[in-house]
């Protein structure tokens, strides 16, 4: 038996709704990208999504609420494909690898989705405004920093030299910091005669320094 008429159409009508939803997101990050929230323009989205402005207003009432939903969509984007590639048989029993895990994860997803980083730097230069979106985030910091707390601190001859907050701080800082800060250093580091390309060899170079790092401040030191 067919279904009626109407309902195929209603159901056609949701389908190109999203669609169009998904082209106009996809249009204002890369707006909100090259732009900021200031100098982006909706005529400009617009004809970047394929869309006259009247139906870009049908979905979207306002520049700025297109911003927050722009930015809440990459936020959420980049919380779930970490959380997503992070081994589906839990973390491993060693503290050190635990740790290796979660740094290389992380490293990887922000090295494929450079947009990400890029609208969280152009969101740091416009003020921070919308950082309150940063709270979709919270689900991975969560298990992030509860499992350098249980696969740290869950026996007591590996109990950490530092609280795991301080662990998972550094750990996000440092993986944050190596893509916000890239333009920076890459100005200082050639001045001061250093090599630096951001390749991907330096990034793996970097990804296991990190965890270096992460893990000699936060694991006592080995005795024979």
């Amino acid at each position: 038996m067919n279904p009626p008429k109407a309902s195929v159409a209603k159901s056609c009508k949701v389908c190109q709704d999203a669609s169009t939803h998904e082209k106009i997101l996809e249009a204002a990050r890369a707006e909100f990208l090259e732009k900021g929230l200031g100098g982006a323009r909706m005529q400009e989205i617009a004809d970047r999504a394929g869309i006259n402005k009247a139906l870009l207003h049908y979905h979207f009432r306002d520049k700025e609420g297109l911003h927050q939903a722009a930015l809440k969509s990459v936020i959420e984007a980049v919380s779930g494909r970490i959380l997503s590639a992070l081994p589906e048989g839990g973390m491993p029993d060693s503290p050190e690898e635990a740790i290796r895990v979660m740094v290389r994860t992380y490293m990887r997803v922000l090295r494929d989705n450079p947009q990400i980083v890029g609208l969280v730097l152009r969101e740091l230069a416009d003020g921070g405004q919308n950082f309150e979106l940063l709270a979709a985030l919270a689900p991975m910091a969560q298990k992030l920093y509860r499992t350098v707390l249980e696969q740290v601190g869950a026996k007591a001859d590996d109990w950490p030299v530092i609280d795991p907050v301080h662990a998972f701080m550094s750990l996000f800082s440092m993986v944050w910091g190596t893509f916000l800060l890239k333009p920076i250093y890459s100005r200082i580091l050639p001045a001061a005669g250093i090599r630096q390309t951001f390749d991907d060899a330096f990034l793996d170079e970097r990804t296991e320094a990190i965890a270096d790092m992460v893990i000699a401040a936060t694991l006592p030191r080995r005795t024979a």
